[in-house]
């Protein structure tokens, strides 16, 4: 069983609906549901899984989304885009469980090169855990925020678990 799959199995009330499709080498697992209705609280929009890599390209690292926050430190990076493909305009959770001391930052558009423009949020550790979270985050319908995956210390890597849910 993969690590995705059994945290999945874990947290299977976590959420309002349990209807999941892997779409296999990916690591994207995506709700299937018509867009006719909203997606209640609570409902799990997207989940994936991934890995940085010490070989992956590198940032320096904000700790927050303010300018002047860098660690001055290179860090490896992943991203990943949501996009919201529903007809209405959410509000979202992100929780990320780390397999290494991760840190996630959202972006309106990521550029590693001024990476205090556009960033809407950031985490390190959720109350004392492993795990990142950031809440309430706005992605009006048909736009996309990037999820930039890294590290707390510098070069660390190791596999996340992405969980999106509605607000």
């Amino acid at each position: 069983m993969s690590r995705l799959a059994a945290l999945l199995a874990l947290c299977a009330g976590c959420f309002t609906s349990t209807e999941l499709e892997d779409s296999g080498d990916a690591g994207f697992v995506d709700m299937r549901r018509p867009d006719t209705a909203r997606p209640a609280p609570g409902t799990l929009v997207a989940a994936f899984s991934g890995r940085t890599d010490r070989t992956d390209e590198a940032w320096f690292r904000p700790f927050r989304c303010e300018p002047e926050t860098s660690t001055g430190e290179l860090h490896p990076y992943v991203v990943e885009t949501f996009e919201n493909t529903t007809s209405f305009d959410l509000s979202v959770d992100i929780l990320v469980d780390w397999s290494f001391d991760g840190f996630l930052h959202v972006y309106r558009s990521f550029d590693p090169a001024t990476p205090s423009e556009s960033c809407i949020d950031s985490n390190d550790d959720f109350m004392s855990t492993s795990q990142s979270l950031v809440e309430g985050i706005s992605v009006p319908r048909g736009t996309s925020i990037d999820l930039v995956l890294s590290s707390f210390r510098a070069f660390d890597s190791g596999q996340y678990d992405v969980f999106i849910t509605v607000r």
